[in-house]
């Protein structure tokens, strides 16, 4: 607005020349120069003539002051500063702790001072003791499951986006069946109806334990078909990484051969801790889903004949045999005697309960028996062979026998041995048992294993023959020990159950009940896109707040996501009930409060394999569109691009419960005015000013007929009636009605006008507004306070003022904004002729601009253009581009700020641009274009470089601040580059350069870095691009250096 014309611009100087001319024309023989009292009289004279003149100026000021008092303008009071409170109460509540409107809250602002907030009445809540613990999303279209748990933590995340934890599995465990050696081979079968071809190409198998590197985890095993059968030559013997082509199966079993490539380890899946092999759908078609599974068989085995196992111990009574080694085995040790004993350990085949075992006993190399010593006492000794049916076993021995035992836990009990080739141990062959059903681990020579054991518990294996002494015999024949070149066993443990079933859907493992059919792989029970929220307690009544911060984002034009809240009403039948609440966010795409109204209280129930008390709000109309594998921690662009509509998820900066709107004042409840005294235009004063809004009642209880009582009745909320315990009325408080001006009202309405910023309250006339009846009583409730002291930081919250028991903690997790200071006379006039003009609407550009500058006065910068897309291009309605008023690099407003302006535009715009589903008004920061100098200058009297490089840097950081950069130091407009020749100049100017003899000055726009070139004119930035500081590198050189 231009400024009020200057009627006379004489100095106290020139009025002091021009007065001493006359006098040295009027007075002969006056000296001007000299200093008498003639010269102290004309000095006095300009200074009152310098106060007359500066009155004379301030009378246009006075006069339009005049005219606006005139026509009702008043200055508007300070704006209240706002933000999110968060309250914390005690977590071992049985119940909610109601924090009612007018709750007061105290804050220190950076300068030390303190701040006072408030819960604007109306607002008052109810603070749970829950905490919100979990947030999930789900998006059945694209079987995406997500977790977003750092939103629970204050942290920043897009919704529907990120890793997706969907998993569809079915998990096999056994601890005993799965404990095999690496190069096992397990036949699984599953029975049911199975769709064999979409489960081939869709599942992966996969087994818990070691790799090659050995790292422990999940690792892939390559599946063929069963037709070839375990302990056959042509079995699959696959390397990890080899593919497969497995034969079609029928619908009514499905079958698959692993190769184990290592050894399992012991996890736990479902609670349950074992050994497991998962089979998990990698690519599901449809066809997977309508998988059911009657049961699941397997078979345990070795891939070849030739594969054997080699026994994890051995022990000949308590001497440890060699099983590894090239030499003779001796079972029984060289001497078998009667409760000689073998001991063998096999975890792998011994842990396959109803197993079959073949423990093989392969020849010695050498099958020479050892001879005897002869009798004549000669150094040669000769050697005889005998096989074992040769010995001479003696008349009271008789041959040997054998007895196989185990350990069930309590003792030593006897082997089942379905067949015995070796004859007791007597030959080499085979022994085959069947693993029993209890057999268990124990001790043997220190070693903790599950153990047979061959005890010799009858007969021998040859008797000794004594000689005499000259007789041509052998002295002696000692027993025929048994020895072997090898001990191995191999087993095959076919159609066994696993121990444990699991299936894993939707974030949740469920073991598998033994009877009955089941479907391992289950879709997303949801029909929609739905944000899960969890909380550690039961939620009851309300209204509890919800605060969702979220991210400024642009949606399309109809664009509605339709978002309906719902909490569970029965965890067993998964039903759903819509939830009471009233939404600030506008369906989840803007920041506001979402408040929890509970019809009922909530159930825990498991949900995505956590126990919660579940609340979700459902996409029911437009869905978003998150790209899939999006990151969902949201990276901070370079520089701020325009706001292009979109409709991808919003980012959400946190959700934060028991979390209301504060306000940076005060209300001062029924405060007194004093009584009427009948006469007109009677003003009042408030104790406390300014004012932010106010309500005036006057008791008319000795003044009112029985029938206007009863008139004023109708009206319930303009009435307080006040009785005695009798129900005789002694008060009868009537809320007059404020206006901004008393001109064309009659003597009989009841109204008032309000001065806020003086705190002042006048009735009427009663030609223009009704007078009080004489001796009514006058009372007020207003709220006080405001200003720019209460835009503190976030954390500034500090403790209650109003106390509330048990209430823990007070905090504000977010900084405060929107707070200035009372409107200037120079912003009063200009707000006025703005109104005039406009008639309370707007129409062109500057009718928005000087809406919303009216609404926000800490903005530096406002600028209307048509609506405009990230690629510049225009659309029907117009945006509001604003820059608040901080000394920040890039400032960008609030979301509070953008609210407020949101509102005002809105009410001030033509119905086209407001109606229908989605405003055409867009209110945004601008777009920041960053510029950056690469400069090298000579320097020959500098005294520190560094110095001087700070120094170039800061007036390079002055000059392209946005709002107090610019030649003339008044910020740069919207769409204004610099030149590369004024920056030269700038640096220039700086002292202690002589010369700039390098510069490169770019400049960022998006995505694009563009060079400015000295000598050229301008280049042309985005109509909504504002200039900004960059980075800038500075090289200095001293004296003659080159």
């Amino acid at each position: 607005m231009s400024q009020p014309p200057t009627l006379d611009d004489r100095s106290q100087e020139e009025l002091l020349a021009e007065f001493t001319e006359r006098a040295d024309q009027y007075v002969d023989g006056w000296e001007s120069s000299s200093e008498d009292m003639a010269s102290v009289l004309l000095r006095v004279g300009s200074e009152f003539g310098t106060d007359l003149i500066g009155q004379l100026n301030r009378l246009p000021t006075k006069q339009r002051a005049a005219f606006l008092d005139t026509l009702g303008a008043e200055s508007q009071p300070p704006q209240a500063a706002r933000l999110p409170l968060s309250v914390s109460v005690s977590t071992d509540l049985d119940r909610n702790v109601p924090v009612p409107g007018g709750t007061q809250v105290v804050a220190e602002s950076s300068d030390g001072e303190t701040e006072p907030f408030e819960i604007p009445q109306g607002r008052g809540f109810e603070a749970t003791p829950a905490s919100l613990t979990e947030s999930y999303a789900v998006d059945p279209t694209t079987d995406r499951l997500l977790s977003h748990e750092p939103l629970t933590d204050g942290d920043s995340q897009q919704l529907f986006a990120g890793e997706n934890r969907q998993q569809h599995a079915i998990y096999l465990g056994d601890s005993s069946l799965l404990r095999v050696d690496p190069g096992s081979v397990i036949e699984i079968e599953f029975q049911g109806s199975v769709d064999a071809s979409a489960l081939d190409k869709g599942c992966v198998w996969e087994y818990y334990g070691g790799d090659d590197e050995g790292t422990e985890g999940w690792h892939s095993v390559p599946a063929g078909d069963a037709g070839s059968g375990i302990g056959t030559d042509d079995g699959l013997s696959y390397p990890v990484d080899q593919q497969s082509t497995p034969t079609p199966s029928t619908d009514e079993e499905h079958s698959v051969r692993l190769q184990l490539p290592a050894e399992l380890v012991e996890t736990t899946v479902g609670g349950i801790e074992s050994r497991w092999i998962r089979c998990r759908l990698d690519e599901p078609a449809s066809a997977c889903f309508t998988t059911e599974i009657e049961s699941v068989r397997a078979t345990v085995g070795q891939s070849t004949e030739t594969d054997r196992l080699t026994p994890d111990a051995a022990f000949a009574n308590d001497v440890p045999l060699d099983l590894d080694g090239d030499g003779e085995i001796r079972p029984f040790g060289r001497q078998p005697q009667p409760s000689s004993t073998l001991y063998l350990a096999a975890s792998e085949a011994l842990t396959k309960l109803g197993g079959l075992v073949t423990l093989t006993f392969e020849p010695s190399t050498d099958t020479a028996s050892e001879s005897a010593s002869t009798t004549d006492g000669s150094d040669d000794a000769s050697t005889g062979t005998q096989s074992p049916t040769d010995v001479d076993f003696g008349a009271l021995s008789g041959p040997p026998e054998v007895s196989w035992e185990y350990w069930n836990g309590t003792g030593w009990a006897g082997l089942a041995v379905r067949s015995d080739d070796t004859n007791n141990l007597q030959a080499a062959g085979d022994v085959q048992f069947t693993v029993p059903d209890d057999i268990a681990e124990t001790a043997v020579s220190g070693h903790e294993a599950r153990w047979i054991r061959g005890r010799l518990v009858g007969g021998s294996y040859g008797q000794p023959a004594v000689g005499l002494p000259d007789h041509d015999t052998d002295t002696a024949q000692l027993p025929a020990s048994p020895q072997y070149g090898s001990i191995s066993l191999q087993y095959e443990h076919t159609d066994s159950p696993f121990a444990h079933v699991v299936t894993e859907n939707n974030g949740m493992c469920e073991p598998v009940a033994e009877a009955g059919g089941y479907r391992p792989f289950k879709r997303l029970p949801d029909a929609h896109q739905t944000l899960y929220l969890g909380f550690d307690a039961t939620l009851r009544n309300g209204p509890i707040p919800l605060f969702a911060a979220l991210a400024e984002t642009t949606h399309p034009q109809g664009f509605d996501p339709g978002v309906q809240w719902e909490y569970c009403t029965d965890p067993e039948t998964d039903s759903w009930s819509r939830l009471p609440v009233d939404d600030g966010t506008s369906g989840v795409t803007e920041r506001g409060i979402v408040s929890l109204q509970l019809p009922e209280s909530t159930t825990s129930h498991e949900r995505f394999g956590t126990h919660c008390h579940w609340l979700r709000a459902v996409v029911t109309e437009d869905s978003f569109v998150a790209d899939e594998g999006t990151n969902s921690q949201p990276t901070q662009p370079a520089v701020d691009s325009p706001a292009e509509p979109t409709a991808q998820p919003p980012v959400v900066e946190g959700l934060y419960l028991n979390t209301q709107w504060a306000d940076n004042a005060r209300t001062v409840e029924d405060e007194t005015l004093g009584t009427s005294d009948g006469s007109a235009n009677q003003a009042f004063t408030c104790a406390h000013g300014p004012l932010l809004d106010c309500e005036v009642w006057v008791d008319e209880a000795d003044s009112l007929s029985t029938a206007e009582r009863a008139d004023l009745r109708k009206t319930t909320d303009r009435v307080e009636i006040v009785t005695d315990d009798h129900g005789n009325i002694e008060s009868f408080w009537v809320r007059w009605t404020p206006v901004a001006e008393f001109v064309g009202v009659g003597g009989e309405n009841r109204i008032y006008r309000c001065d806020r910023s003086a705190g002042t309250i006048r009735f009427g006339d009663g030609n223009s507004g009704r007078i009080p009846p004489r001796g009514n009583p006058v009372r007020v409730t207003y709220t006080t306070g405001g200003g720019e002291g209460g835009n503190v930081e976030a954390g500034a919250v500090t403790h209650l003022k109003t106390p509330i028991s048990l209430v823990e903690s007070v905090d504000n997790p977010f900084p405060a904004d929107g707070g200035a200071g009372g409107e200037s006379m120079d912003a009063v006039a200009s707000r006025v002729a703005g109104e005039i003009r406009t008639r309370g609407k707007a129409v062109t550009a500057a009718d928005f601009e000087q809406v919303a500058a009216t609404a926000v006065r800490k903005l530096a910068a406002v600028e209307c253009k048509p609506q405009l897309g990230s690629d510049g291009d225009r659309s029907p309605g117009i945006t509001l581009l604003i820059v608040p008023d901080t000394d920040h690099e890039r400032p960008r407003p609030s979301t509070e700020l953008e609210g407020r302006v949101q509102h005002a535009v809105s009410e001030a715009a033509p119905a086209r641009l407001t109606d229908g589903e989605r405003s055409q008004i867009t209110v945004r920061g601008p777009s920041y274009t960053p510029v950056s100098v690469d400069a090298t200058v000579q320097s020959t009297g500098v005294t520190s470089i560094s110095g001087l490089k700070t120094e170039i840097e800061s007036t390079l950081a002055a000059h392209l601040h946005p709002i107090t950069g610019g030649s003339e130091g008044t910020g740069w407009e919207f769409g204004e580059p610099p030149t590369a020749d004024s920056l030269a100049s700038l640096l220039n100017s700086v002292p202690g350069v002589d010369t700039v003899t390098e510069l490169s000055t770019t400049v960022q726009i998006g995505d694009d870095t563009v060079q400015l070139r000295r000598g050229l004119s301008s280049m042309q930035l985005p109509v909504d691009g504002l200039v900004c500081t960059g980075s800038h590198e500075i090289s200095v050189q001293v004296g003659d250096e080159r």
